[in-house]
């Protein structure tokens, strides 16, 4: 009964608002200007795990004579290929521990950054919400009231990608009993794409609002994406322009970083060119100097961008629900 009349509060309301986009933008941008840490909070809560990933062709075998014949050619790769995996068989049982401490290692930090992650999504929406409120905040306060609303978060998270998974199985179905008939096939993989987008899009749009009602309205997880999907049918235009506006931040920034790492690594090249002609141990020294402070350049770039997003999501839902 509570539930819903506060769905009818929300829905009075939508007839009334009228958000000032680029106002809310401005005060967006001058928080995360001056407040370095919601960076550093972006860059956890954005889910920013780096993961190498080596791809290498072993293949021991170039073929310079084109008379040769396919048969032969496909006994080659096949006595190569068993050969490069009975190798790897054979390196992995002998240094089994080596792999086994590796593999440890690779689970702890998957799930410690997992724990950061969840628990800078909720400390970053209440970090803003405390600067709104002209109110002290800071990294580690931010990150303790995440921890007290990892759970929740987490439970968010869980039942939103379980969505998600279940939507693309839906869909992807079909596809699988159309395979032979190319046509058909090919029109409803398009349909596909289109329908996998959209969905995306409001499934997106419903976790910003119930990861907003879990930290600043303090409700459950099954009642912050009720009340998130109910936000989002009352409030359709504004929420479609608030949407709008945090895809123009994201393109925008990503132009400008493009182009900023274009003309920053143009001019690292041309300085490690000048090193490697005079001294190259130096140009190697300095290579992996420039690669490291590039990597943590992206990072913080990356934390200022999801930190911007989230800090205008936050400040909209604030002017939605008042």
């Amino acid at each position: 009964m509570a539930e819903n009349k506060n769905q009818e509060t929300i829905e009075s309301k939508g007839k009334q608002i009228n958000l000032d986009y680029f106002g809310i933008l401005k005060r967006a941008f001058g928080m995360v200007r001056y407040h370095r840490y919601l960076w550093y909070l972006g860059i956890f809560a954005g889910g920013s795990f780096t993961s190498f990933n080596y791809s290498g062709n072993f293949n021991g075998f170039f073929n310079q004579n084109k008379g040769n014949s396919a048969s032969a050619a496909s006994t080659v790769n096949t006595i190569d290929s068993s050969r490069v995996w009975e190798e790897i068989v054979k390196w992995l049982q002998a240094n089994w521990v080596l792999v086994l401490v590796i593999g440890i290692i690779v689970l702890v930090l998957v799930i410690i950054f997992t724990l950061l992650s969840i628990m800078a999504k909720a400390g970053l929406i209440h970090a803003v919400d405390q600067l709104s409120k002209n109110k002290e905040s800071s990294f580690m306060q931010a990150m303790r009231f995440g921890w007290h609303k990892f759970w929740r978060v987490f439970g968010a998270c869980l039942l939103v990608a379980l969505a998600v998974t279940v939507a693309l199985t839906v869909l992807v179905l079909p596809a699988i009993l159309l395979w032979f008939i190319k046509p058909l096939f090919i029109l409803y993989v398009l349909f596909m794409i289109f329908v996998a987008i959209f969905v995306s899009i409001i499934v997106g749009i419903v976790f910003e609002y119930t990861l907003r009602y879990i930290t600043l309205k303090n409700r459950g997880v099954v009642a912050s994406i009720k009340d998130g999907v109910g936000l989002l049918k009352s409030l359709k235009k504004e929420t479609a322009l608030v949407w709008l506006v945090t895809v123009g931040i994201a393109i925008a920034c990503g132009v400008v970083l493009a182009l900023a790492m274009i003309l920053i690594l143009l001019v690292l090249f041309l300085i490690g060119l000048v090193f490697y002609i005079f001294a190259p141990v130096a140009a190697i020294i300095y290579g992996i100097i420039v690669g490291v402070a590039f990597i943590v350049g992206i990072f913080i770039a990356s934390g200022f961008v999801s930190s911007f997003v989230s800090t205008y999501w936050t400040l909209c839902f604030k002017e939605l629900t008042a």
